[in-house]
């Protein structure tokens, strides 16, 4: 694996085959989701580094508003500075394992469903570590803790990040609407859950091999032209109901009037 650090912006790549896999974060400052046009960028740069693919990971592991010009210009010349130094590097025979939280049963509010898992990348004779967390983003720092606590114990974690999910937002009553990772479970706790993981992703390391896998589907969605009819459609009904609600008044008071 590559980083490269400019100022805030923090970019991990990794070469396999003709891909670039990169990772895109600002942690421990945080953000919101990579634009559009970075990613777009990107993809041109590596294409024009003979790199077949790249695919961008937007990490999602701390939390941020949106992006800074500034900070849009840093990721874009880490990943740029990744990128060639990638072309560069040899492939070496891969090797992999992998291991998740299921034996764990953890059960934590700021965690769902899919819980975490650890994949171990070995080639060189290095071993290398990705972790993914099911989670809505991460608490600031929480990051940095896991990564140092894994290296303290002679485990190399290249990135960790998080699935954005929205599972977490059910009946949160808070400011964000639901529990970024660290936010109910103590970072200790989650430092020590990885490393079990990792230590079984590690015992489960095998040789394997790269491939991509693509489908694609035809889908129907509803137009622009749909949108404008019910659009006139909710119109309408508003004023129809505005002037019925207007003639009951009118007979309502008339009565009223006649009555008396």
């Amino acid at each position: 694996p590559v980083t490269a650090q400019i100022n805030k912006a923090h970019v991990v790549g990794i070469r396999l085959d003709d891909t670039a896999l990169l990772f895109l974060s600002l942690s421990p400052h945080g953000m919101e989701d990579v634009p559009v046009i970075i990613k777009t960028e990107i993809e041109q740069i590596a294409k024009n580094r003979n790199f077949q693919r790249a695919l961008i990971v937007d990490t999602h592991n701390a939390m941020g508003g949106e992006i800074s010009q500034v900070d849009s210009q840093d990721l874009l010349t880490a990943a740029k500075n990744v990128l060639d130094i990638l072309i560069t590097k040899t492939n070496h025979p891969l090797q992999y394992g992998y291991a998740n939280s299921q034996s764990l049963n953890i059960q934590t509010n700021d965690l769902a469903g899919g819980g975490i898992g650890m994949l171990c990348l070995a080639f060189d004779q290095k071993k290398y570590f990705l972790c993914w967390a099911d989670a809505n983003n991460m608490e600031n720092g929480v990051r940095e803790k896991i990564i140092t606590h894994l290296e303290n114990n002679g485990c190399e974690l290249v990135e960790m990040f998080t699935s954005d999910t929205h599972s977490t937002t059910m009946g949160v009553r808070n400011r964000n609407g639901y529990h970024e990772l660290g936010s109910v479970t103590k970072s200790e706790r989650l430092a020590n859950w990885c490393l079990s993981i990792a230590k079984q992703a590690e015992e489960n390391t095998a040789p394997g091999k790269f491939e991509i896998l693509e489908n694609s589907a035809k889908v129907r969605i509803m137009g622009t032209g749909i949108f404008e009819h019910l659009s006139r459609a909710l119109d309408s009904s508003l004023k129809m109901t505005q002037g019925f609600m207007i003639l009951c008044t009118g007979i309502f008071l008339l009565s009223i009037f006649l009555w008396f």
